[in-house]
């Protein structure tokens, strides 16, 4: 191929400045071929700009010249109505991945037992000891205060009720009947923690013991703990029917279910809330590896362009074309290795240094990595450095060794292998493109 002279030099460095400020340019039918090529080596061709809608003049969308500007013969103008008005789609707000689910917002159902109640100490009551056994004489003496006690409970003495099953639990705890009827006192006083002690008492010496889940269903009931209240009601009737609990348990069961429908309310929001936590982290992470996979890919790409200031896409055509693209420049700049040996900083600082002085080839074939490079590149190149690229490459890629190698090294490459026997003599290098006419 004749080399072109400064004229056509020029309009082509023209050409491609324009390509570069105007990609539209490359989308002409007459430039497919040309687009087609710049693809074939891997470069990408921006897509062509959306036309813009053209405003219309006077309503019209035609001029009228002060008349209509064609003829309707006396007829009405049709079809020159308003233009419609252009559609303006929302951009899509990006899914917020990054913020927690908020916390359920639930105000957990109270409802109040019995008004009034004062605070207790339950500390200094009298619990005895009830894995002693008792002397006759104390089963006796326990035996008439817990008679005394029982006449000041009928005469809802209640305090001195206490005061007498007290002094029969302190000489005799084995037994239930005490325990009892001193949480029976205790409700009537308004002690329900008290006589949740004493029921507790009784049902550790007797679990069925019907007398001490009624009295501490009922103190359970005066604190607001509905559902305990009604569990503990329903298990000393299932053991004992009794019409005073019968007489409580309507109210106490409404109560109850009301918290048991709330509580199973406000599971079901803390469930729904922890699905959606779930499925945001899930989304987030991949959000996040895809950007990571995204951004690996970017940087690996633009690293990937190649000698400097050279195959970079589009851009980088410009000053390559003049002379020719060597035709294994395509499979050079998509081999992996190659690629990855562009990256070594040796190897960079050498082309760049032959940039400037072609000359300089020799003196970087001392290193290894740099000679295995040319070596491998002029494999690539199909026919060998030293003599075998006519004018070198050709203009030479952009940005890359000016003028090409200066028509190769006389006598050809020398063997940078393993092999230290004297390479066979190269043939006469082939005249320069600049001869040929």
């Amino acid at each position: 191929m004749a080399s072109l002279g400064e004229q056509e030099l020029g309009l082509l460095k023209a050409f491609v400045a324009g390509c570069k400020s105007n990609p539209s340019l490359l989308h002409q039918p007459e430039l497919d071929f040309f687009k087609d090529y710049l693809e074939s080596l891997g470069g990408t061709v921006p897509p062509p700009a959306a036309p813009k809608a053209e405003e219309s003049s006077s309503g019209h969308g035609h001029s009228h010249g002060g008349g209509h500007g064609h003829s309707h013969d006396g007829a009405e103008c049709h079809g020159h109505g308003q233009p419609e008005p252009a559609v303006v789609e929302e951009e899509e707000e990006e899914e917020d991945f990054d913020t927690p689910t908020p916390e359920v917002e639930h105000t957990k159902l109270e409802i109040p037992g019995t008004e009034g109640l004062e605070a207790e100490d339950t500390s200094s009551l009298e619990m005895g000891d009830g894995k002693a056994a008792p002397s006759d004489d104390d089963a006796g003496a326990a035996s008439e205060h817990a008679s005394k006690g029982r006449e000041a409970l009928s005469n809802r003495d209640f305090p001195a009720a206490i005061a007498a099953f007290s002094d029969a639990i302190k000489l005799d705890a084995t037994g239930t009947r005490a325990f009892a009827l001193r949480a029976k006192a205790h409700i009537k006083s308004k002690q329900p923690h008290a006589a949740i002690k004493d029921s507790d008492a009784v049902l550790e010496r007797n679990p069925d013991s019907a007398a001490g889940f009624k009295w501490r269903g009922k103190a359970n009931a005066m604190l607001g703990n509905w559902v305990a209240a009604y569990e503990d009601l329903s298990k000393a009737q299932s053991i004992d029917f009794d019409d005073e609990t019968f007489d409580w348990l309507p109210e106490i069961k409404k109560n109850a279910t009301k918290l048991k429908e709330d509580a199973r309310t406000y599971d079901r929001l803390v469930a729904e809330r922890e699905k959606l936590e779930r499925v945001r982290r899930q989304k987030k992470a991949k959000r996040d590896y895809d950007r990571s996979a995204s951004s690996t890919s970017s940087a690996s790409s633009s690293s990937a362009g190649g000698f400097p200031g050279g195959m970079g896409g589009m851009g980088g055509m410009g000053g390559g074309m003049p002379g020719g693209m060597p035709a294994g420049m395509a499979g050079l700049m998509q081999d992996p290795e190659m690629l990855a040996a562009m990256q070594d900083p040796d190897i960079m600082a050498a082309i760049m240094d032959m940039q400037g002085n072609p000359a300089n080839l020799m003196k970087h074939m001392s290193n290894p990595k740099v000679a295995a490079f040319i070596q491998k590149m002029q494999g690539k190149m199909g026919g060998g450095m030293g003599g075998g690229m006519p004018g070198g490459m050709g203009g030479g890629m952009p940005g890359g060794f000016p003028g090409g190698m200066g028509g190769g090294m006389p006598g050809g490459m020398p063997d940078f292998g393993a092999s230290a026997e004297p390479a066979p003599e190269a043939a006469a290098p082939p005249p320069s493109m600049d001869d040929i006419d």
